[in-house]
């Protein structure tokens, strides 16, 4: 598994993928069910939705964007000096180019030959619905790259999708389309070893390095959010950084040097999740003020009274009343 992936526990439902196609993507949602405007990247439980329901020639073309589309990202691959290195690259960075499998080059007949191994913690129907757009994007890719040369970029795909790579304009007379019952990409000879036509060392690594950072604060964001969501999950009483960091598979002196990293504290975040939880539910007014204590992990009712105050400058009570004046004053 790609160190990314491993990192941030990958799910279908998070939003870490970003590109120039996710943004074309997004005009094909239409039934409301996914806030298209939130942050820059698409789930792949919904780029699996858009592929299902707009499968064809032109959702192929919205996500086989050029490189040079995909700003610092695209500009790291076109200056690979091989195949092999382009490759891992692209797994380095695979969320900025809105990848969704791990490219693995493998040799048969003296051929180069990329497979597509899914990511771990993916389900198969999302997986399979987004394959055939990460065949077809990667092929595109490799010719783009091998543009000038004399060298072919082969797609093997299933017969069931071989006419809608026929049609795509993207496409079109850039790759040779082979008829199978699998998806991979081939290349003939030693064209994976192979000096490419744009390489640039220097040039390579300085994108590398931008692209790695945006990574790794892709990757600390989404430890934020894991902690929070832990801390906030919590019932009975509030997790210790020795339980948060346990369900993170991560030891606590490693998520308390992350989190610091980040500019914060496990009991920062602590404290923040119990005072948005607090005015939840004392705004609610169903719950009396030492059962909120004891939901959010006081000891005692005072010691709640007092975070309270020290949040809001009133007590619960008074904070309540005030709320629900401002209510009337607004009918």
């Amino acid at each position: 598994m790609t160190a990314w992936a491993q990192q941030m526990q990958l799910t279908a439902d998070d939003a870490v993928f970003t590109g120039p196609d996710v943004a074309l993507m997004r005009v094909l949602i239409a039934d409301g069910a996914t806030d298209a405007g939130a942050g820059p990247g698409l789930s792949l439980m919904d780029q699996a939705r858009i592929a299902a329901d707009a499968a064809g020639p032109a959702l192929i073309d919205r996500v086989s964007q050029p490189l040079g589309r995909y700003g610092q990202a695209g500009s790291a691959i076109l200056t690979s000096s091989t195949l092999r290195v382009a490759l891992a690259s692209m797994n380095t960075i695979a969320p900025l180019l809105n990848l969704r499998h791990e490219l693995v080059l493998a040799s048969c007949s003296g051929d180069g030959v990329v497979l597509f191994r899914p990511l771990a913690g993916i389900d198969a129907p999302v997986r399979d619905a987004l394959l055939p757009l990460d065949a077809a994007k990667v092929a595109l890719f490799l010719a783009q790259l091998l543009d000038g040369t004399d060298r072919t970029v082969r797609l093997v795909a299933p017969t069931c999708w071989i006419a809608g790579f026929a049609q795509s304009l993207a496409l079109a007379d850039r790759v040779e389309l082979i008829e199978s019952d699998m998806f991979e990409i081939r290349v003939p000879g030693a064209s994976a070893t192979m000096p490419l036509p744009g390489r640039c060392v220097a040039g390579h690594a300085r994108w590398m390095r931008g692209c790695i950072r945006s990574i790794r604060d892709m990757v600390e964001d989404r430890l934020l959010e894991s902690v929070r969501r832990l801390v906030n999950a919590a019932t009975d009483d509030s997790p210790s950084l020795g339980d948060v960091a346990t369900r993170l598979h991560l030891s606590a002196r490693t998520l308390r040097r992350r989190l610091a990293d980040r500019g914060v504290s496990f009991m920062r975040i602590v404290d923040e999740e119990r005072r948005s939880l607090a005015l939840q539910y004392v705004m609610g007014g169903e719950m009396t003020v030492e059962s909120i204590a004891e939901r959010l992990g006081y000891s005692e009712s005072a010691n709640f009274r007092h975070a309270f105050r020290r949040w809001t400058g009133s007590s619960p009570r008074n904070y309540l009343a005030g709320g629900r004046t401002l209510e009337a004053a607004q009918a």
